[in-house]
């Protein structure tokens, strides 16, 4: 009895192992242990097990724990706490015990897909109802091991092998099977099914423009690449090429034509770069095995090629994706491949002016995007792609006069919009966008002629609006966007027609407003802004053509009026301005006509007042202005006809005088004006009548005091007294003067 007692608790050890790191070994005949009184086991049994009321515990293991198991013996059994299944080891792999040991039926029909050099996708049909799953097995070579890649689950029919190895793309061939399972029963094997890198397929036009002969092509490898391939130029020739300078890229075909040239093997850097024969490609059918390698330019100029693979261009490494396909204008359609890597796009598909539509690429790292749709003039949509990371959108979708709408794309990063939209003269709306740290706005909707409005989008950071919202003809109103940090402003709302007012915007930065209101031709009002910084007003307001009066802006740093006013035709007044320190006075208020008084402003600093009042015609006076210091006169007064006097104003420091007080048809009196330092006074009192005495006056004025030489003067219908005035006409004459006047006094 003490034998069979320790026999029963080294059992109990052997087979619990109660964490003990040591191992009991029993030699005995026969053992039993029951609760039911029996004293003699089975005699076909090493141990006998007997009871009415228990059970036995084996070794219970999660499946994690069996799978840890080192070298499991054959018939080893274990209760496994994930599947809730006893399974017994048969020498090879663990099999469910207790039931009827049917495997599931074995898939069939697989099928391996090329995608791109780093992708195959793998189909198959399931063809039973009990699989928990599906053993993928992958091998390299005809002669490589099969190994275990992934077992995916119930009812699964397809699987993407995207772990490819640099094997693969060496031109390896690999080959999958798989097969079912449930719980460890195995159903047979599928079909096998191998795959390979295809070639990559283009198509040439040898006599199109390029920089071989017409009948050669050169292909377009570059320095940094990695070339081992052999290429089948169509013609029943082929070479193997393994430097990118190797005299075989170029090919001779025995008569001009088109060509189809089908590479394989490695070749990694392809890059036009808009030189070379990028007019002879003409299709691409199959991209196989070309890497394009990361200096952007790719396949920049090829204007002829259009794109026609199904598989899919490995572009998943590929950071620099400027210029890829720059000015491909033949392509009408373009893939799904995987940007995911860029981070420039700048002119990617700049040109492109022929797709129609674009695919949702992922462009999450990019951060360039200048240019990289402009001029995709048929694109009449535009996915919602994330530019989350984007700075740079300048000429992002210039001129795409095509699209209608435009996506809430996340440009919150963005610092640079400038040109972003322009020429995009189809948007009827537009979305806001996110432009809180955008600085650079220059012609951002620039013609961007069918917004009937605009949102009140974050314009905070922004310093530059030249050209912003120019040409936007159908726009109506203006939002109150913050524009308190801008500095230029130039030409930002010129051509807006359709503007009836404008709102009070924050302007107190802005230096140059070189015609910023331009053309504003519906403006009835202007409100009061500050413009106290501002240097430029030129054209600023020309052709404002409905505004009945003009608010006292702050104009005392401004130098240059030019154009400032011109063509406002519906101004009655003028406000007393601050102009004391502006120079150029050109064309500043011309054709001004229905102007009748004018205000004395301080134009001591001007030089040029060329046309300032030109075709005024309604000013019936004009004040002493202080113009010591001016020397362009031309044109200044001309087409002024309703004056009947001119002030004395102070010419001395003026040279031209072409056309100055032409057409004056009412001024019968003029002051003897200092015209000494005058060197051209062509059409100077063309069609005037000012009078015998005041041009008699005149006359000896200029002869005392201007010693030029050749002076062209027209003195209009004027006639001059006998005596002085004909003495100093006749010495000017004498001196080379060409004098134009109605002849001395009869």
């Amino acid at each position: 009895m003490k034998h069979l007692l320790l026999i029963v608790i080294a059992a109990c050890v052997y087979v619990n192992a109660l964490g003990q790191s040591s191992k009991i070994g029993v030699k005995y005949e026969g053992v039993i242990i029951n609760n039911t009184g029996a004293s003699t086991p089975d005699p076909s049994a090493v141990l006998d097990v007997n009871s009415q009321d228990k059970g036995v515990i084996f070794p219970r293991l999660t499946a994690e724990q069996k799978n840890q198991i080192t070298n499991p013996a054959e018939g080893l059994l274990i209760y496994n706490l994930t599947t809730k299944f006893y399974e017994y080891f048969n020498g090879t792999e663990w099999l469910v015990f207790g039931t009827a040991q049917i495997p599931p039926n074995a898939p069939s029909g697989l099928v391996a897909t090329f995608v791109s050099i780093s992708r195959i996708d793998l189909s198959w049909t399931d063809n039973s109802d009990d699989e928990t799953g599906f053993i993928i097995e992958k091998r390299i070579g005809a002669g490589g091991t099969w190994t275990e890649i992934i077992t995916v689950a119930a009812n699964t029919t397809t699987f993407s092998d995207d772990d490819l190895g640099s094997e693969f793309s060496e031109g390896e061939t690999y080959y999958y099977r798989l097969k079912a399972t449930n719980n460890g029963l195995l159903s047979e094997w599928s079909n096998e099914i191998n795959v390979s890198i295809p070639p990559f397929i283009s198509t040439w036009k040898t006599d199109n423009a390029g920089t071989s002969g017409n009948t050669q092509i050169k292909l377009p490898l570059e320095s940094s690449g990695t070339y081992n391939f052999s290429v089948d130029w169509g013609d029943g020739n082929s070479d193997v090429i393994t430097a990118w300078n190797q005299t075989e890229t170029t090919h001779t075909y025995a008569t001009s034509g088109t060509y189809t040239v089908s590479i394989a093997g490695t070749i990694n850097g392809w890059r036009f770069n808009n030189t070379g024969d990028k007019l002879k490609i003409t299709n691409i059918s199959q991209w196989g095995s070309l890497l394009l390698g990361n200096n952007g330019g790719y396949f920049y100029g090829c204007s002829n090629l259009d794109l026609t693979a199904t598989d899919t261009l490995d572009t998943s490494s590929i950071t620099n994706f400027s210029s890829a396909w720059n000015y491909c204008k033949s392509l009408t359609a373009f893939p799904l491949i995987d940007t995911s890597a860029g981070t420039d796009f700048s002119s990617a598909w700049n040109y492109c002016s022929s797709l129609t539509s674009f695919p949702l690429i992922d462009t999450g790292s990019g951060t360039n995007f200048s240019v990289a749709w402009s001029r995709c003039s048929s694109l009449t949509s535009f996915p919602l792609i994330d530019t989350s990371s984007g700075t740079n959108f300048s000429s992002a979708w210039s001129s795409c006069n095509n699209l209608i709408s435009f996506p809430l794309i996340d440009t919150s990063s963005g610092t640079n919009f400038s040109s972003a939209w322009s020429s995009c003269n189809n948007l009827i709306s537009f979305p806001l966008i996110d432009t809180s740290v955008g600085i650079d706005f220059s012609y951002a909707w620039g013609n961007c002629s069918s917004l009937t409005s605009f949102p009140l989008i974050d314009t905070s950071a922004g310093t530059n609006f030249y050209d912003a919202w120019k040409y936007c003809s159908s726009l109506t109103s203006f939002p109150l966007i913050d524009t308190g940090a801008g500095i230029f402003f130039s030409d930002a709302w010129k051509n807006c027609s359709s503007l009836t007012s404008f709102p009070l915007l924050n302007t107190s930065s802005g230096m140059w407003f070189l015609r910023t209101w331009e053309n504003c031709s519906s403006l009835t009002s202007f409100p009061l802004i500050d413009t106290s910084s501002g240097t430029t007003f030129s054209r600023a307001w020309r052709n404002c053509n409905s505004l009945t009066s003009f608010p006292l802006l702050n104009t005392s740093v401004a130098t240059n009026f030019s154009y400032a006013w011109s063509e406002c035709t519906s101004l009655t007044s003028f406000p007393l301005l601050d102009t004391g320190s502006g120079t150029d006075f050109s064309y500043a208020w011309s054709l001004c006509t229905s102007l009748s008084t004018f205000p004395l402003l301080d134009t001591s600093a001007g030089i040029k007042f060329s046309s300032a009042w030109n075709g005024c015609n309604s000013l019936t006076s004009f004040p002493l202005l202080d113009v010591s210091s001016g020397a362009l006169f031309y044109s200044t007064w001309l087409g002024c006809s309703a004056l009947t006097s001119f002030p004395q104003l102070d010419t001395s420091s003026g040279g031209d005088f072409r056309y100055t007080w032409r057409n004056c048809t009412s001024l019968t009196s003029f002051p003897t004006l200092d015209l000494e330092k005058m060197h051209n006074g062509t059409g100077c009192f063309e069609n005037t009548n000012i009078g015998a005495t005041s041009y008699s006056n005149l006359l000896v004025d200029i002869e005392s005091k201007n010693s030029n030489t050749g002076v062209t003067f027209h003195g209009g219908n004027a006639t001059y007294n006998a005596g002085a005035s004909t003495t100093a006409r006749a010495a000017l004459v004498a001196n080379s003067w060409t004098i134009t006047d109605g002849g001395q006094t009869p």
